[in-house]
């Protein structure tokens, strides 16, 4: 009858561990799961971010945009027909 009792004690007992540690493994899980979502939607974030940089870039380096840009900034124009001619 005490062997018994004691099997059953052990039984329960590894019972319970293994509950316990399948539990903790679908926690894992859920976890990892809401990590990854998290990730993806920062991977498109950065994805959508990216598209937007390279059109800015795109623009930036347009020919109009750089002439745009001399005439704001450094006060640049186009030349005259008389101060046209070739470099030295």
């Amino acid at each position: 009858m005490r062997v018994l009792v004691g099997w059953s004690v052990v039984v329960g007992a590894l019972t319970i561990v293994s509950l316990l540690g399948y539990v903790w493994v679908r926690i894992q899980v859920v976890e990892a799961g809401y990590r990854l979502s998290v990730t993806r939607q920062l991977v498109e974030r950065l994805e959508e971010e990216r598209r937007e940089l390279e059109v800015r870039a795109a623009a930036a380096d347009a020919p109009w945009h750089l002439q745009e840009l001399a005439m704001a900034r450094l006060g640049m124009r186009r030349p005259t027909r008389d101060e046209e001619g070739p470099l030295p």
